[in-house]
């Protein structure tokens, strides 16, 4: 049994992900931002996005095309948002 952080994921509207924590706890993340990016922004695509899993300790979209860890999501939830509200 493969052990991680992420318990499940959904694709959400407007370019967010719902992400379910093993902890029990949830949150919405938005990706929006990251669109213009070299690395995310093939997620312009929303049948790509739309294509998300996860293998427990990363998300990604069409069979790793796109990859983001559990480390580098809680960097796009708390270090962007820092960075925006700036």
């Amino acid at each position: 049994m493969k052990v991680g952080f992420i318990k499940s994921v959904t694709a959400l509207n407007d370019w967010r992900l719902f992400v379910e924590m093993e902890t029990g706890s949830v949150m919405v993340v938005d990706l929006s931002h990251k669109l213009e990016t070299a690395r995310f922004c093939d997620l312009r695509d929303l049948e790509l996005f739309r294509s998300v899993t996860t293998d427990r300790e990363t998300i990604s979209w069409k069979d790793g095309r796109v990859r983001l860890t559990a480390r580098e999501l809680m960097d796009v939830v708390f270090v962007d948002k820092k960075q925006r509200d700036e």
